[in-house]
């Protein structure tokens, strides 16, 4: 009887890093969504950073780059958990090539206009200590924080003795990154590839 065969090597990491990093592969479309790696003049990059949530469902976040320091620059995420419910924050000066802070994967999502990001010293405060807040600074953010954070779906034993036939759809940061990515679409600010793409690689 012949041995199983050996299993599939693995398949390479799929991060993209912004020019500028002195490992950083050569600039690439995401996949499935052939965003261009170089955007128009005055515009910046916004990317989904995934972080491996196992054994729960993977962590989203929409990361906005500096246009002077590619891996440096603002998160925008729902915080919390399905449990205790979530809330919006904005992460400033984050460093995504630090320890820790580096995600498992980056997919570029579109670029938009600088002037949604105004001022930038504000909004990515580089060079400045990283702060963590709730208030919207510039349009971009404005117009995300216009989509509320999921509240708690997760039923405790009292709740579930109450119908248990009850079916709750589970609300999280996946969410909350799809429902603002349709309403950036409606704002002419991404593509409806970018719904579709997001929407696929949702975990139920």
């Amino acid at each position: 009887m012949l041995p199983p065969p050996p299993p599939p090597p693995l398949p390479p990491p799929d991060l993209l890093q912004g020019p500028g990093s002195k490992h950083a592969p050569e600039p690439k479309a995401s996949p499935n969504l052939n965003i261009p790696a170089t955007g128009p003049p005055n515009s910046v990059p916004v990317s989904l950073l995934i972080y491996n949530g196992w054994p729960f469902a993977n962590h989203w976040e929409y990361f906005i780059a500096s246009p002077t320091h590619p891996n440096l620059g603002v998160v925008l995420q729902a915080a919390g958990n399905v449990k205790e419910g979530f809330w919006l924050e904005i992460k400033r000066g984050w460093d995504i090539s630090l320890p820790g802070q580096k995600p498992n994967q980056i997919v570029r999502l579109g670029w938009v206009t600088d002037e949604l990001v105004e001022p930038p010293e504000t909004v990515f405060r580089v060079g400045q200590e990283t702060m963590i807040e709730q208030e919207p600074r510039c349009e971009l953010e404005k117009m995300l924080f216009r989509v509320p954070a999921p509240e708690k779906t997760l039923r405790d034993a009292v709740d579930d003795q109450i119908d248990r036939r009850a079916r709750i759809m589970q609300r999280n940061c996946q969410t909350w990154v799809v429902e603002t990515s349709e309403l950036l679409v409606k704002e002419g600010i991404l593509e409806q590839q970018v719904v579709n793409y997001l929407l696929a690689k949702k975990q139920y």
